[in-house]
């Protein structure tokens, strides 16, 4: 494969991909009668920006304005990885988020379901939720920067997986929240910054003179892999000093091998620093709890 430089995986495309995926908007009635829906694009990447720093709090009225501009130079690739108000190009904040995504996975994944709860239309007739995890699984294999052997903390235990095994998902399920936050994570860590992205930008995003700049790519569309969504529901975090049994995480790559029918279990997982979760699955409206994340079989509409 040439390397043309597009496309890139990075905090603006990333951001750019969600966009495409949120909850329906008010109409210009409501918008103009002062009304808002709270999913403008600054909403959207606040959220973001509080998964990687939950306590972040929202800018002050006073700052919106400057904290849009913002927002919009961090979706094009302007900058590096944010200023002023973002917190995505502050070491200390990344790594604070590196080590919660690797040491307490819990935490982490409560924060991405917050979002998704928040932002994200899932389930819905148009299959917004399918297309992103789609568009993401397109922009991953065909980022030719990221080597097969780059890991991804895409699964709902904290496992790491290559890139290598993620271009063989087909026909299984993907946790939505957990693979959004394992994209995110490698979005804001990765080592080449966010301006990395902004040939793919002006392509994806082309300029209009001062005009928003609206998405017309076309991510994920030709993408024929068969992917079916999980979806997690609330995320109980116990104490990081909660001493429980657990077993190592081993990273995985190279060719999936067949898996046998997953049967009810009761399983401490971690990474790192053990952390057990419990999952709510709140979105079917039946009411079940699982006791470990490891549990879970929620699906959406194939």
């Amino acid at each position: 494969m040439t390397n043309t430089g597009i496309p890139r995986l990075c905090g603006g495309t990333v951001f750019t991909l969600i966009l495409e995926a949120r909850q329906q908007r008010y109409g210009v009635r409501e918008h103009f009668a002062g009304d808002s829906d709270g999913l403008s694009e600054m909403d959207t990447l606040i959220g973001l920006a509080q998964v990687m720093v939950p306590d972040l709090k929202r800018p002050a009225k006073t700052r919106e304005d400057t904290v849009q501009g913002n927002t919009t130079e961090f979706k094009i690739c302007k900058t590096a990885g944010g200023k002023g108000y973002y917190p995505f190009s502050n070491r200390q904040s990344k790594k604070a988020f590196d080590d919660r995504v690797k040491g307490y996975y819990a935490e982490a994944l409560k924060a991405m379901c917050d979002f998704v709860k928040n932002f994200i239309w899932v389930k819905g007739s148009d299959k917004q939720d399918v297309n992103l995890v789609k568009a993401l699984l397109d922009l991953i294999e065909r980022d030719d920067s990221i080597n097969n052997s780059q890991v991804f903390y895409i699964m709902p235990d904290g496992k790491p997986v290559t890139k290598q095994r993620i271009d063989q998902i087909d026909g299984e399920d993907v946790c939505l929240e957990s693979f959004l936050l394992g994209v995110w994570h490698y979005a804001i860590m990765r080592r080449e910054g966010n301006t990395i992205g902004k040939a793919t930008m002006n392509e994806w995003c082309p300029s209009k003179g001062g005009a928003p700049r609206e998405y017309e790519g076309h991510m994920g569309e030709n993408l024929s892999r068969n992917i079916r969504l999980t979806y997690l529901g609330d995320v109980e975090v116990p104490d990081q000093d909660e001493e429980i049994e657990h077993i190592e995480a081993e990273v995985v790559e190279g060719t999936k091998d067949p898996e046998p029918e997953p049967q009810p279990q009761t399983v401490n997982q971690s990474v790192n620093n053990p952390v057990v979760i419990n999952i709510t699955m709140n979105q079917s409206g039946n009411g079940r709890q699982y006791g470990y994340i490891a549990d879970y079989h929620e699906k959406g509409e194939d």
